[in-house]
């Protein structure tokens, strides 16, 4: 290869470069967040029955369906006005998600093993509809696939035991408990 051909293949890729950064920038620019509308359900007790309580909040996305945004803001709980007003989590604090995948309508939620720790099994299936209904508001996810470490849960415990064998969809569980 001659040292012409040498230069016009280094300025090219040069170029390419450079148009690949300003697309990306572009990209950014032209597609800012947007503000969007998502539910968080949190545990509420009256007269001896709970239920869950859908709560509205604001968020900034570029995805047209926030999952990962959405139940991050979950785990973090009820706000200060929001417990004033009876709500409650049953979701341990400190809860993060490792993984989120979604194939064929079910999201696959990976959590570290603290997700079973503390609570009865009332806790354990108040937990389970709040990020079931949680993450089961957005169009493309119909269930959810609970796994710990990787690895799908059969049996979701701490001091009680829940089954879990297959994904669940809403229809799989009462609001009310």
């Amino acid at each position: 290869m001659s040292r012409g051909e040498k230069a016009i293949l280094v300025s090219s890729f040069l170029l390419l470069i450079i148009l690949l950064g300003i697309l990306l920038v572009l990209q950014k620019g032209l597609f800012p967040p947007q503000k969007r509308t998502v539910n968080l359900y949190f545990s509420a007790h009256k007269k001896g029955t709970y239920y869950l309580q859908p709560v509205s909040r604001q968020i900034e996305a570029r995805k047209k369906f926030p999952v990962r945004k959405t139940l991050k803001m979950l785990f973090a709980g009820p706000a200060s006005e929001e417990k004033s007003r009876g709500l409650s989590s049953n979701i341990p604090p400190g809860t993060k998600l490792l993984n989120l995948e979604i194939k064929d309508n079910i999201a696959y939620l990976d959590f570290p093993e603290e997700i079973e720790s503390g609570g009865g099994t009332s806790s354990m299936e108040g937990r389970l509809r709040e990020i079931v209904y949680t993450a089961t508001q957005f169009p493309e996810i119909e269930k959810v696939c609970f796994l710990i470490n990787g690895k799908k849960v059969e049996v979701f415990s701490g001091e009680g035991i829940t089954e879990v064998e297959k994904p669940l969809g809403r229809e799989d569980l009462s609001i009310i408990y």
